[in-house]
C-alpha cells in the first residue's frame, strides 16, 4: 500500500494567504504521484477558523480526495485552541483557550471532514476517537493527542495527551474487529521524540525554554509500550514543525509536520511511505518556482475566504 503523509498545513485566512497556496501547490503535484491513501495528521488551521477548514475541505473535494476509502485526518491542537496571529492574541490567547469547548471543537472538527469518517469504527456516541478504518491490509487508528487547557498543565494548549479511556475503547475496537494479521499504523498529531528547536522556533532562548516545557506528549514512555502491546508498527505524526523517522521499541515514527508551514517559502513535502513485506518511507521535497505569484498570495486569499473562488490548475 502506497500512503501520502502531510501534516499541520496552517492555513490562516484571511491573514495569511501562502500556506493555503502552498496547500494547492502540494495536491497539484499529487494528482500526478501514484498512491493509495493520504493520511493528515493535524492541525489544518491556525486559529481553527471555519474558512480554513472549509478551503481545506474543498481542496480535498476537487482532488477527487473526500473519500474515505482515499484519505483519513486526525484533529490538531490549532483546529480546537487556535493559535496567536497578532500582539492582541498574545495577550488574549490563554483566555480563549480557557473558553474553548473542547468536545464542540472536536465534533465541528469531524463535521467538516465527515465524508473521510465514513468507513471507520467508533466506540459509539459522539465519542470520535478513537477510530479505526480498514483498508486492505492496512488498519489506520486515529487517536486525538490534544490535551485540554489547564493553567497549571497546559496554559499554551499545545501539549499532548492520550488519556487511558481512549487506550481502553481502543483495546475494545480491536477487539470488535478482524485485524489479525494486518499492518497496524496509529495517526495522532503530537510528537514522540525528545524535544529540539525545530525550523520554526525563533532564535531566541527564552522561546526555546517555553515551547521545550509546553510541546509535550504526557507518559510517552506507557503510550509507546501499550502501543506496542496493541501490534502498531507505525506512527504518524506531525506538531514539531521538522521531517524525520524514528523509532522507539520496535515502532516507527514518521513526522511530516514541515510539509507546508515551514521555514522555505517556495518548499513543499511530504512523506511517501510504502508498505508490504517491508516499510519504505522516503521524503519527498518540492521546489516551487512561484515568485511571480508569491507576492500575490497574500492579496488573493485576503480577499476572500472563501473556499469557491480559489484557483486550481
Amino acid at each position: 500500500m502506497k500512503i501520502i503523509h502531510i501534516s499541520d498545513p496552517h492555513i490562516c485566512l484571511p491573514y495569511d494567504g501562502k500556506n493555503l497556496y502552498k496547500t494547492i501547490e502540494l495536491f497539484n503535484h499529487l494528482k500526478n504521484e501514484e498512491f493509495d491513501h493520504l493520511v493528515i495528521t493535524g492541525d489544518i488551521s491556525h486559529t481553527s477558523n471555519k474558512d480554513d477548514f472549509m478551503s481545506f475541505r474543498e481542496v480535498l473535494e476537487k482532488y477527487g480526495l473526500l473519500d474515505s476509502k482515499k484519505a483519513t485526518i486526525v484533529i490538531g491542537k490549532h483546529d480546537i485552541f487556535g493559535g496567536v496571529v497578532t500582539a492582541e492574541d498574545v495577550i488574549n490567547f490563554p483566555g480563549n483557550c480557557r473558553k474553548t469547548n473542547f468536545n464542540r471543537k472536536v465534533r465541528e472538527f469531524y463535521g467538516y471532514f465527515k465524508e473521510l469518517y465514513d468507513d471507520c469504527l467508533f466506540p459509539g456516541g459522539e465519542t470520535y476517537y478513537p477510530f479505526i478504518k480498514k483498508l486492505d491490509n492496512t488498519v489506520l487508528i486515529g487517536l486525538n493527542s490534544v490535551a485540554p487547557f489547564s493553567l497549571i498543565k497546559n496554559p499554551m494548549a499545545s501539549n499532548g495527551k492520550i488519556s487511558k479511556l481512549q487506550i481502553n475503547d481502543l483495546k475494545n475496537l480491536i477487539k470488535r474487529t478482524n485485524c489479525d494479521g494486518l499492518l497496524k499504523i496509529a495517526l495522532v498529531h503530537h510528537h514522540f521524540s525528545k524535544y529540539q528547536k525545530d525550523t520554526k522556533s525563533l532564535n531566541n532562548p527564552f522561546w526555546g525554554i517555553i515551547e521545550k516545557s509546553t510541546m509535550k506528549l504526557k507518559d510517552k514512555k506507557r503510550i509507546v509500550k501499550q502501543l506496542l502491546k496493541l501490534g502498531i508498527k507505525m506512527v504518524l505524526h506531525g506538531h514539531l514543525h521538522k521531517a524525520n523517522f524514528y523509532e522507539k521499541k520496535n515502532i516507527m515514527f514518521v513526522n511530516a509536520a514541515d510539509a507546508i508551514d515551514n521555514n522555505y517559502p517556495e518548499t513543499i513535502k511530504y512523506q511517501k511511505i510504502e508498505t508490504g513485506e517491508t516499510i519504505d518511507i522516503k521524503e519527498v521535497i518540492i521546489n516551487l518556482n512561484f515568485s511571480e505569484y508569491r507576492n500575490q498570495a497574500d492579496e488573493r486569499f485576503k480577499k476572500t475566504s472563501i473556499a469557491e473562488n480559489l484557483i486550481f490548475q
